[in-house]
């Protein structure tokens, strides 16, 4: 199947629920990214199953301590820090790392 249109240079980080819900990841973009965290919260077969179906790699990062450090700060200046889980705040320094690059 087809990236949708305008998501071939789009790179996506995907969280557990995605791949749980069983979505089609590999519509949303052509380089798909997650961390090692996320993939330990995956633990239904059927998800498991799809992530090892991609048409396209599954890149596995880490964000850098700086980005988490960033993320760390801005959740708490919003009030947002104890609602965001330690996989919410890396998928989201992951996401601001790949933004950078």
């Amino acid at each position: 199947m087809a990236a949708l249109p305008g998501c071939d240079d789009r790179k996506v980080v995907i969280d557990a629920g995605a791949a749980i819900k069983l979505q089609r990841l590999d519509r949303l973009g052509n380089e798909l990214f997650t961390t090692s965290g996320v993939l330990a919260e995956v633990r239904d077969e059927r998800a498991r199953a799809l992530l090892d179906t991609l048409p396209q790699e599954l890149k596995v990062r880490e964000p850098l301590p700086q980005d988490l450090a960033f993320v760390k700060q801005f959740a708490k200046a919003t009030g947002d820090f104890g609602f965001l889980s330690q996989n919410d705040m890396d998928l989201i320094a992951l996401t601001v790392q790949l933004h950078r690059a």
